[in-house]
């Protein structure tokens, strides 16, 4: 076989291999996310193979009588790059097959995580119900408290008095809630991450007011709440001054979200997302909070923008509302 024949086809393979390496590029898109060594055989194993038999194939070249093998050389070259080319093919579609898999099973864990915020939502109108009834019960027996007072202060009972004004008091302090952002399953949130900042010493400031008055949905505000500040906790935690400001405004239809916290290191960034890498793992129902704002946003016809200046995450929510 001439040198100039054994150039062309190492020139063909070599083509072969290179468009083969550009589409496993392109079709795979978790490039930016941690492996398993599981998901690494898989991957791996179409690529050896690939190898193994190309061995072969190059064994029977070598050992095969020489004038056999000029006989067949024509067949053989064009055997040996069409099973480059169908090893190639097989990655590709192997990675195509186990990516549509992954995305699947991302799918259910998302899912899963929504179906937790649910149950999550759930349970703060429960304590939204529970808030009400409170208040309810003591406005019901508000005349028998003044009732009382008056029985203890006519008999001159000053100190027994003192002390049931207290007690009373105390019942109000309870009922009475330090968020107020225009809906009652808001208040719960912002309240429950105040409590929760407050015990881990982090500064927590909310300026946010519910859109009254408009078509945006008290759920997907409040999964958007969650995710925000639940990623802003888990950041601001880390940090040397640890502090969350949650502030929120309305221009026309535009209802604007903006939540910074304190934060310490770099955003590594997914190129296919445009959305920062997570550095947990997503079995734990972690990585996906800023994809399911985003979602939300973009059921308003919005998104979301992420920055971070000076050791300071910024993320900013459009909701366009009625």
């Amino acid at each position: 076989m001439s040198a100039g024949i054994n150039v062309f086809i190492i020139i063909i393979n070599f083509a072969v291999i290179m468009t083969g390496i550009r589409y496993i590029v392109k079709a795979y898109i978790y490039k930016s996310e941690n492996m398993s060594i599981k998901e690494l055989a898989i991957l791996v194993l179409p690529s050896v193979t690939g190898m193994a038999g190309y061995g072969i194939m190059q064994c029977y070249q070598t050992y095969f009588n020489k004038a056999a093998i000029e006989a067949v050389t024509g067949i053989y070259n064009s055997l040996a790059i069409l099973y480059c080319s169908i090893s190639i093919v097989t990655i590709v579609v192997m990675i195509v097959l186990f990516q549509n898999i992954k995305a699947g099973q991302e799918e259910k864990l998302q899912n899963e995580l929504l179906a937790a915020q649910v149950s999550n939502i759930k349970r703060h109108i429960g304590q939204v119900e529970s808030f009400y009834q409170n208040i309810y019960s003591i406005k019901h027996d508000m005349a028998r408290h003044i009732a009382t007072l008056e029985k203890l202060c006519l008999g001159n009972k000053t100190e027994e008095a003192r002390a049931y004004s207290s007690d009373l008091k105390a019942a109000f302090t309870g009922t009475a809630a330090d968020i107020k952002s225009g809906n009652p399953v808001t208040d719960v949130i912002l309240q429950e991450f105040k409590n929760e900042t407050e015990k881990k010493n982090i500064s927590f400031c909310s300026d946010f007011y519910y859109p009254v008055n408009s078509n945006a949905n008290a759920f997907d505000i409040s999964v958007i709440l969650n995710n925000a500040l639940q990623n802003a906790v888990e950041n601001a935690e880390k940090s040397e001054s640890p502090h969350i400001h949650i502030a929120s405004y309305r221009r026309d239809n535009v209802f604007m979200i903006e939540v910074s916290n304190s934060f310490t290191g770099d955003l590594l960034w997914c190129t296919e997302s445009g959305l920062p890498v997570t550095l947990k793992e997503k079995g734990n129902g972690h990585g996906y909070g800023l994809s399911n704002i985003r979602k939300i946003a973009q059921k308003y016809s919005g998104d979301i923008a992420i920055d971070l200046k000076k050791q300071k995450f910024y993320l900013s929510i459009m909701l366009i509302i009625e």
